[in-house]
């Protein structure tokens, strides 16, 4: 089925789309770019992947589809979805941010899209909690969320590691707190990004954060 943002246009419209680009049933991304460009048709675009590719979900600004089995392709939707991007991008290629996010293998130069390394969810509390070394009696989502509004809030790093670690010398759950905090420092990072379901690990093991394109700018732009 299609995505609902795509049913604004017309049934003419849309058959005409589906006839055009019927020459194969498979996702091909360099015709996907091929479209894109026509115009900046992110409609047409959108329809092709649409088409093609399982919808992971869909927000106000992008549409998340599985590319393969190890990478995402997040679509922007408006202007909001292309102001989110950027900011993803900017944040990967900082040094100081990029291991705690989803590593980004692709995007469009005018940041239509962005492909991405495919997080996995967290299967239940034992397996989030033991991915950061974060105290087993206490429930993650809740937990998770508290300790993050309180980086946001400048809480002192040693502190949340003593109030939300198994042990006092946890350098992974240290490391990931550093570089979420270097975050919000250099990239404006809102607490609003900054919640349990937003987070995952990679094939890897490495705990990061999947959806971060909501900063200062793109909320005093788009939100307000």
């Amino acid at each position: 089925m299609l995505n609902e943002r795509y049913k604004k246009r017309n049934d003419n419209d849309l058959n005409a789309i589906r006839q055009n680009d019927r020459v194969s049933d498979r996702f091909n991304l360099d015709a996907f770019k091929k479209i894109l460009s026509s115009n900046d048709d992110t409609y047409r675009a959108g329809v092709y992947a649409d088409q093609r590719l399982k919808l992971l979900g869909t927000g106000s600004s992008r549409s998340a589809y599985m590319l393969t089995s190890k990478k995402v392709i997040k679509i922007a939707i408006n202007v909001k979805g292309i102001a989110q991007n950027e900011v993803e991008v900017d944040v990967f290629t900082d040094p100081e941010t990029k291991r705690v996010v989803a590593r980004i293998f692709d995007y469009d130069a005018k940041y239509k899209f962005i492909i991405s390394e495919l997080v996995h969810e967290f299967s239940d509390d034992d397996e989030a909690k033991k991915a950061l070394g974060m105290k087993q009696k206490i429930g993650w989502y809740a937990t998770f969320n508290r300790m993050m509004y309180l980086l946001c809030k400048e809480a002192n790093i040693d502190d949340l590691i003593y109030q939300f670690s198994e042990n006092e010398k946890n350098t992974k759950l240290e490391n990931f707190l550093i570089g979420m905090s270097t975050m919000i420092d250099n990239h404006d990072l809102r607490d609003g990004d900054m919640i349990y379901n937003h987070f995952g690990r990679t094939s890897d093991g490495h705990v990061v954060i999947l959806d971060y394109g909501y900063n200062d700018d793109v909320y005093e732009k788009y939100y307000m």
